[in-house]
């Protein structure tokens, strides 16, 4: 089974690869790559070999998960989507390819079956957050005692959600609330900053400040839909 493993990863790539590469990497002949391939789809339903054309209109190939994703998406995959991007952008800037390229063919595959006008939406909003959020790993939620870490990561979802749809959400905080825009999400030495726009002004707070995210419930409950 390890070398259907190997062979497996080998062609889980973003543009594929041709008998000739794989045969060289691999050391096996075209003949054995075929039969590889054809004894793939017998034991691994999970997985699709998708063939395309190269510019010398040489056969690519490569291995893709079939997507679990069918005619609709939910908020939860635009905020799934949203850390499987973020996650292939800092392994790009860490120069692990490899990983970069796994990731980016994971969602692809996610966004492959859905309608057209779905996809299209969901990518808008999914480039939306990643405008909004910096690319950076998530720090520790500072200043919180673990009993509060599941609150406060609802709160940064709302928070998300609010940005990938450009939403606009009421914010609670000690003492006062807020009818705001989302604008970024940044990661900082201090913990996590949030800017807003409201009222034709932009100002910051910290994300330990913000109690509660109101009025973005249909969000998330709801499907995302053309």
């Amino acid at each position: 089974m390890k070398k259907y493993i190997a062979f497996i990863r080998y062609f889980e790539c973003r543009h594929g690869r041709t008998y000739a590469e794989a045969a060289s990497a691999l050391e096996l002949s075209a003949r054995t790559i075929g039969r590889y391939f054809e004894r793939i789809e017998e034991i691994c339903p999970g997985l699709s070999i998708e063939r395309s054309y190269g510019e010398g209109r040489e056969l690519r190939l490569r291995l893709r998960p079939r997507s679990p994703l069918c005619s609709s998406a939910s908020s939860q995959d635009i905020l799934t989507l949203h850390a499987l991007h973020s996650a292939a952008r800092l392994a790009q800037r860490d120069g692990d390819e490899h990983l970069a390229d796994r990731l980016t063919v994971h969602v692809e595959c996610l966004l492959s079956r859905l309608p057209r006008a779905t996809r299209l939406l969901v990518e808008t909003q999914v480039n939306n957050l990643l405008e909004a959020e910096a690319c950076a790993p998530p720090p520790a939620l500072r200043g919180c005692q673990p009993q509060d870490l599941p609150m406060r990561g609802a709160i940064l979802d709302r928070l998300r959600l609010a940005a990938a749809t450009r939403s606009s959400v009421r914010l609670v905080m000690a003492g006062n609330s807020i009818v705001a825009g989302i604008k970024v999400i940044q990661y900082t030495d201090q913990g996590m900053i949030v800017s807003l726009r409201t009222n034709g002004e932009e100002l910051s707070v910290s994300l330990s400040e913000i109690k509660d995210v109101l009025g973005i419930d249909d969000l998330l409950l709801g499907l995302v839909a053309a």
